[in-house]
């Protein structure tokens, strides 16, 4: 009996130390786990508060690099345009070579990827030319006229078309593998004016409205990076076109590219002054054979009845002023008061008799009518401008 009382006891020990041994084993092991990635909260928190200093830490890096002159966005002059002119802009760039690469967006759209601004051919002089600004070799041609698209390029012309609205332009550039904002440009595009016809018409069934589209579609497919051209096969811009250009309607629904067209049309003479410039044909040459040049008042007396600038009105008189006064030391005729020159508007040889028609110097002998009456109009019209300026106009006799 006491053998065997001695016996269980010895079993119950040994049961007591077995059961605490596997309650510490489960708690040592309970303790590994947490320390190795169990549902250990507080190294979670410490981790998570950790995370959450490195990105504030960043943003602060972030918001002093921007503050000292990496991130300064440039907002650049808006521009207004109609939705039947293909988009067109200019930017100049800093004094600085260290640009890099450039993205330019559209509505938040890649429209032009530039590698760098010295190896780029949509880089001129530091300028970015986009849309329709982005034309090989735009600028004086071998005419000299003011402004032109190589190679009578309007059929292979950029052309990005906006429907009416504001959109926006951004320009990043890349610094290393990342994007970084540089430029924003407001951009505005207008619908076209309304054709407003007799109540007893309806427009969207008149073939008024058709040939009224057609017109617009016509004008703005003529105009490259703010300046009018005069169609394919001709893309220069010239003062004769240009002027009844705005006189036929254009400065009512373009008077900006009125303007600055009208402004680029000019040339300037060994004296200092400025005159309209004088637009050059093949066959004939340019001054003096072709007169012509003072039609560019009448698109500039169009576009002050339209605008009403007194600025613009006027730099248009003094330079019709001057060219006046250079076409009466150059080409009138003092024996009949006539003016010398080409026929406006027919410097092509065509219209001439076989003796003229290879003969600039001879052309430019005769005295044509449409030519002369540019004269008047030129007269008159200057006059005007000087009572509108209150200027004296002894010199000018309409």
């Amino acid at each position: 009996m006491a053998e065997s009382a001695v016996l269980r006891q010895r079993i119950s020990t040994h049961t007591a130390e077995a059961t605490n041994r596997r309650h510490q084993y489960y708690e040592e092991s309970s303790i590994e786990k947490r320390k190795h990635g169990g549902r250990n909260y507080p190294f979670i928190l410490k981790a998570t508060l950790a995370l959450f200093a490195f990105i504030i830490l960043l943003l602060i890096f972030e918001a002093s690099w921007y503050s000292d002159g990496h991130g300064d966005i440039i907002n650049l002059d808006s521009i207004e345009i109609l939705s039947t002119v293909p988009l067109g802009f200019t930017i100049d760039l800093p004094d600085t070579n260290n640009l890099g690469a450039l993205e330019i967006y559209l509505d938040s759209k890649g429209i032009y990827s530039i590698d760098s601004p010295a190896s780029s051919s949509s880089i001129n002089e530091r300028k970015i030319n986009a849309g329709t600004c982005d034309i090989g070799d735009h600028g004086e041609n071998t005419l000299k006229h003011a402004f032109s698209i190589a190679n009578g390029g309007l059929v292979d012309m950029k052309r990005i078309l906006l429907k009416p609205g504001n959109h926006v332009v951004e320009i990043q550039r890349r610094e290393k593998h990342r994007l970084i904002p540089y430029a924003q440009m407001a951009l505005k595009v207008n619908s076209p004016p309304d054709l407003i016809l007799s109540s007893s018409t309806t427009a969207k069934s008149s073939p008024y409205e058709d040939a009224y589209k057609l017109a617009l579609e016509e004008i703005g497919s003529n105009i490259a990076c703010n300046h009018f051209v005069a169609g394919t096969g001709w893309s220069q811009l010239w003062t004769r076109d240009t002027s009844f250009a705005a006189e036929l309607g254009a400065a009512l629904i373009h008077p900006h590219v009125v303007r600055t067209s009208l402004m680029a049309s000019v040339q300037v003479l060994k004296n200092g002054k400025m005159i309209w410039l004088q637009d050059k044909c093949g066959h004939f040459g340019g001054w003096p054979n072709l007169s012509d040049a003072i039609v560019g008042v009448r698109g500039a007396w169009s576009l002050y009845l339209v605008t009403g600038d007194k600025e613009f009105l006027k730099w248009a008189y003094d330079v019709t002023k001057n060219s006046l006064e250079a076409a009466e030391a150059d080409v009138l005729d003092k024996d009949s008061g006539l003016f010398l020159g080409c026929s406006s508007f027919l410097e092509s040889n065509s219209g001439y008799p076989e003796k003229y028609m290879n003969d600039g110097e001879l052309v430019g002998k005769t005295k044509a009518l449409s030519t002369n009456m540019l004269y008047y109009s030129g007269y008159n019209l200057a006059s005007k401008m000087g009572r509108e300026l209150g200027e004296l106009d002894e010199p000018i006799q309409d």
